[in-house]
């Protein structure tokens, strides 16, 4: 639970983790969350649902965006998959979901085996696992990368070949 001082900074930050090898057994049904999650799934297949979605087959190097209230679904599928996620939520995700920065109506963003993706989810949690006082902190800014970063891939905003100059 997000403490009044991480309320007021507007994006906290509540759960980090990964679950490797996921069998299809371990399968998440009709959910519904009270705030956010990116939850990345680096290797294998399987699939994700929601009312507004139906059911959507998932493959490895995908991110499949929870958002509060929507009931969801999500599991392996022939075999075992990684996830990886990260729960948060504030004022800043709102804005962020009403911006079109957390994709609420499409919510799988294919990464293309993008290395920045790895590397922050491998941030987040080397951040709580060494723990600190500042470590809710610099989740929230390693969580606000990470969403600007899919915004960008899902977009293509984030390629190069987008600027007026290549040498820019």
């Amino acid at each position: 639970v997000p403490s009044r001082a991480q309320e007021r900074v507007g994006l906290w930050v509540t759960s980090v983790g990964r679950h490797l090898n996921q069998p299809p057994l371990n399968l998440v049904r009709n959910r519904s969350l009270d705030c956010y999650a990116a939850v990345w799934i680096s290797r294998g297949q399987g699939w994700y649902e929601s009312s507004a979605t139906g059911r959507q087959t998932v493959h490895g190097g995908t991110v499949m965006f929870v958002v509060p209230g929507v009931p969801h679904g999500y599991s392996a599928a022939g075999g075992a998959w990684d996830e990886h996620w990260v729960v948060f939520g504030g004022r800043v995700a709102v804005e962020l979901e009403r911006q079109g920065v957390i994709p609420a109506r499409q919510p799988l963003v294919q990464t293309g085996g993008d290395p920045q993706v790895e590397a922050l989810y491998e941030r987040l949690m080397l951040i709580f696992l060494r723990g600190g006082p500042l470590a809710v902190a610099q989740a929230s800014a390693v969580t606000y990368e990470l969403l600007v970063v899919l915004y960008g891939l899902a977009t293509g905003l984030g390629r190069a070949s987008h600027c007026a100059d290549p040498a820019v």
